[in-house]
């Protein structure tokens, strides 16, 4: 009979036991999931990808079970405090809150789960690319910010000009008569507005009209002649003369551009063409066949005259003295004066 009753003594105590053992463990249980979240200082780099991991992993089970919501909003910091290399941020988490309250609210949300996610994979994306990045130093980057700013798309991009700040002053003080104007009459700040660029856009057009007038006056009547260049007029004879005054003077320059205009007027005497100031100098050029005896004369006369009058190469009393050589190759008799002041 006392055996029976020890049996049944120590059958009793176990039973007490694993009671006592399960009660531990799930109160236990429980006041973590309920513990209010203690901070978890600050993080480097590492630890916070490492927390935003969890935190994306926790979402895919409150999706399975939006109970658990309410506790992992509990174990939410404020923000995340993050230190890079000597940096301090603070990520704010409210928006994780919210989401979470909203979730607590109607369980049926937990479907925004996958968004939640989305968005702490791009904080963590983030956070890899700044691992990812670089060190620069303090002068490197200053360097690299210059190079920057050089490119064309920030040339235009200054301070604050004497012009700008003075229309800023204009804008302002306009804007100060109307309100004083205005403002106690009940005009509504958009009516103000609309009223101040009225203004703005009558003075400047104002201004832009009398600064025409005013220019237009200087210049006086402006009348259009119709009439035949006399320059065009003139034969090769002249043109050479005038080109020797010229290269008298030193001026081979304009001595070149003389003797090439003489040559087309020498051509336009064989009947190749009909001067046209108009056309280019290639266009002269490529009026001559490939295979004219004159084309590389010609040719070499327009290559000098372009190269000297437009490349603003240097010219000299034998670059005029081979021009005139061609211009007597193309069939102008100079007259012995000429030939006498070209020796």
């Amino acid at each position: 009979m006392e055996a029976a009753s020890a049996k049944t003594w120590v059958t009793s105590a176990r039973v007490s036991a694993c009671l006592a053992l399960l009660l531990f463990f799930g109160t236990s249980g429980l006041a973590k999931a309920n513990e209010p979240a203690a901070s978890l200082g600050v993080l480097d780099l590492p630890a916070y990808v490492s927390e935003l991991n969890r935190w994306g992993e926790a979402l895919g089970q409150v999706k399975q079970n939006p109970v658990e919501a309410t506790a992992l909003r509990k174990q939410l910091p404020p923000a995340w405090s993050v230190t890079v290399e000597g940096q301090h941020y603070e990520v704010p988490t409210e928006w994780l809150r919210e989401e979470l309250e909203a979730i607590e609210k109607n369980p049926k949300s937990a479907a925004s789960c996958e968004t939640i996610q989305r968005r702490i994979h791009a904080m963590r994306a983030e956070a890899l690319d700044i691992a990812a990045m670089p060190a620069y130093s303090a002068a490197e980057a200053r360097q690299k910010l210059d190079a920057i700013l050089k490119r064309s798309e920030f040339r235009r991009v200054h301070a604050p000009t004497w012009a700008d700040e003075l229309r800023e002053r204009i804008i302002l003080w306009i804007w100060r008569l109307l309100d004083r104007l205005f403002g106690g009459a009940g005009v509504p700040p958009a009516t103000s507005r609309i009223l101040v660029w009225i203004l703005i856009s009558a003075a400047s057009i104002v201004l832009v009209v009398r600064m025409v007038r005013r220019l237009m006056a200087r210049q006086g009547t402006v009348t259009l002649s119709l009439e035949r260049s006399q320059q065009a007029t003139k034969s090769w004879q002249q043109r050479v003369r005038e080109a020797f005054a010229a290269a008298e003077r030193g001026d081979f320059r304009q001595a070149i551009r003389l003797s090439y205009w003489a040559g087309v007027c020498r051509l336009e005497e064989l009947g190749l063409w009909k001067t046209d100031r108009t056309r280019t100098h290639r266009e002269y050029l490529r009026l001559l066949p490939s295979s004219h005896p004159q084309r590389d004369t010609f040719s070499d006369i327009t290559l000098r005259f372009e190269r000297v009058w437009y490349a603003g190469e240097q010219s000299s009393a034998e670059d005029f003295a081979l021009v005139v050589k061609n211009l007597e190759r193309l069939g102008c008799v100079f007259h012995s004066k000429l030939a006498t002041e070209r020796s």
